[in-house]
């Protein structure tokens, strides 16, 4: 019979047993007394019931064979911090584990994709000069567990999220909109979750200093429970001012230094990503907003200056290429391991632009940048906490252990064709229309965002179907040709489509926005889509039609001969 949860984690902790199969070199037996000894769980001396019990009790986002599966990985009984990190890395949220081999089926390639879907953001090639070729970066994501349980919390760190997918591109963030998803109008909390998304959105966007051109909100009963609030980024460089999301190569023969930038690690946002992940609950509601990270838009506009400052310098040292840029979204220092990768020549120069040029620590307590670790050429990753080695795995193992190719089948649907007759009223029944939750104004919302901020918006949101901008408009080195240019942003969708048929809600987006933007310019696009609970055949089902059915081709025409469409 298998022991106790507690007395086997308690004869661990007496004896202080660490990692059975380390290197010798990763563990200083002569280190003091007061070094941390990392907590083992004993998977391989416990049932199913003990192991879904202790993986409960840390909040941790994993099932009993995905813990047993690390535990063969390791060949040993993991550590707490390495199940931990295999929870966030092997979310659906950081991993993609269920969908990765859908999404690979999209089209992601044509002759104005500058960057795929590889790294935070895509980038789409916008203009070229004889010499240079300029891009729009685009980043599009969700932030609805969080939204659903602290609104103002959760929508505005979304917005801090997706700003900074963009920025680390190395590109300078241009505009956002916001596509929103609410319950049933007539609900009290469906109006105070809106209310307060709305005033978090705008709440965090407008001292940040980016304008919000587009957005829309659809109101309907089967959002009661979990709201969906998106957010899109666009952000404007050059192609050589392209900063990638991973170590520079040759990095790790060269011992490049990991630089964290930004404020300390609270208890706020612990476990956001396999939070992200799961299936809400009501009763769960309490305990899930320590999940949401706590915003401070003005510490954002301080990081996003000084790091326009520091492109610059960068750029005209030649050290572009010498470096790696990535943010920390909701798996933290884990989904990323570094801000910045730098060889260690220029390490002091960039703490000292943020710690001193650009006083970090004046701003907010216990802000600024400072080294974590180093890039090696060891294949595994390895983290160290007061002397001890607390995780030793495999990177590879750590980001794509937990893949899954899950079984799906069609979702039968049996609706009845409606049978509507020409009303006799038709002036109150336009009246009806126009005051429809989904049909009304947006001018509430809008008007709470700051939509002229930077002072190239062309069109508002407002003002058209969707909103434009004038990107090159504030760059200084952009010539009078470049400046004439203007994107449109549109955000548009039916969700009750997806009820009748994930596929052709999916093809029906694009007639439903790009009139929207064909009617102030062209077109350059991209579409994501949220559905189910990925275990759910039917629901897993959905998001693949979906997949399938968003990237067929909408006419002809376009700079290169036809209307290429690549989801990036």
């Amino acid at each position: 019979m298998a022991q106790n949860v507690k007395t086997i984690i308690r004869s661990a902790r007496k004896t202080g047993r660490r990692f059975s199969t380390l290197k010798k070199e990763h563990v200083d037996r002569t280190l003091p007394s007061d070094t941390h000894v990392e907590e083992i769980l004993p998977f391989s001396q416990l049932r199913d019931k003990e192991i879904a019990s202790l993986l409960n009790k840390y909040h941790i986002g994993l099932t009993v064979e995905e813990a047993k599966k690390i535990r063969r990985i390791l060949k040993r009984d993991p550590t707490l911090t390495e199940v931990v990190i295999w929870g966030i890395q092997g979310s659906e949220h950081s991993s993609y584990k269920s969908s990765k081999r859908h999404l690979k089926l999209l089209p992601t390639q044509a002759p104005n994709v500058m960057l795929g879907p590889s790294e935070d953001s895509g980038i789409i090639e916008i203009a070229r000069t004889k010499k240079e070729r300029f891009g729009i970066v685009m980043a599009h994501e969700s932030h609805n567990h969080p939204s659903q349980v602290v609104p103002y919390e959760g929508s505005a760190t979304g917005v801090g999220g997706i700003v900074r997918d963009v920025l680390c591109m190395g590109a300078h963030v241009i505009a956002i909109a916001d596509p929103l998803r609410f319950g049933d109008i007539k609900k009290a909390e469906s109006l105070l979750t809106a209310e307060g998304v709305v005033d978090g959105i705008g709440g965090y966007g407008n001292p940040i200093g980016v304008p919000n051109i587009a957005g829309d909100v659809y109101f309907d009963k089967s959002f009661n429970d979990n709201c969906l609030v998106n957010v899109v980024a666009l952000g404007l460089l050059e192609e050589k001012e392209i900063i990638h999301s991973r170590a520079p190569k040759g990095a790790g023969k060269k011992g490049y230094d990991i630089i964290i930038v930004g404020k300390p690690t609270d208890r706020s946002g612990m476990g956001g990503a396999a939070f992200a992940s799961k299936t809400l609950r009501e009763q769960d509601k309490g305990k899930n907003k320590g999940a949401v990270q706590e915003p401070n838009p003005f510490l954002k506009r301080h990081i996003l200056e000084s790091t326009y400052e520091l492109f610059r310098i960068l750029k005209d040292k030649k050290l572009i290429d010498d470096v790696g840029f990535k943010d920390l979204g909701a798996g933290g220092v884990m989904c990323a391991s570094f801000c910045w990768i730098v060889p260690p020549r220029i390490t002091q120069m960039v703490l000292d632009h943020y710690n001193k040029r650009w006083a970090f620590s004046e701003i907010a307590t216990g802000a600024g940048a400072g080294v974590i670790g180093k890039v090696t050429s060891n294949k595994n990753y390895v983290l160290r906490y007061k002397g001890a080695v607390v995780c030793e795995a495999r990177a590879q193992d750590i980001c794509e252990a937990l893949l899954y190719n899950r079984p799906f089948k069609p979702r039968r649907v049996s609706y009845k064709e409606p049978r509507l007759s020409m009303p006799r009223d038709l002036e109150k029944v336009f009246l009806q229309l126009l005051s429809h939750e989904n049909i009304a104004s947006r001018k509430p919302i809008f008007e709470s965002y700051d939509k002229n901020v930077q002072g190239s918006v062309l069109l508002e949101a407002g003002q058209a179907d969707a909103g434009v901008i004038l990107p090159f408009l504030n760059r200084a080195d952009a010539d009078e040709s470049l400046k004439k240019i203007a994107v449109s942003l549109s955000v548009d969708g039916n969700p009750r489509y997806g009820k009748i048929s994930p596929y052709w809600q999916a093809v029906n987006a694009n007639p439903f926005f790009a009139p929207d933007a064909e009617v102030v310019g062209r077109l350059e696009e991209y579409i994501t889509g949220h559905f189910g609970k990925r275990e759910s055949v039917q629901s897993f089902r959905q998001g693949f039609d979906s997949s399938t059915g968003d990237h067929r081709d909408i006419g002809a025409g376009g700079r290169y001969g036809k209307n290429y469409y690549a989801v990036i």
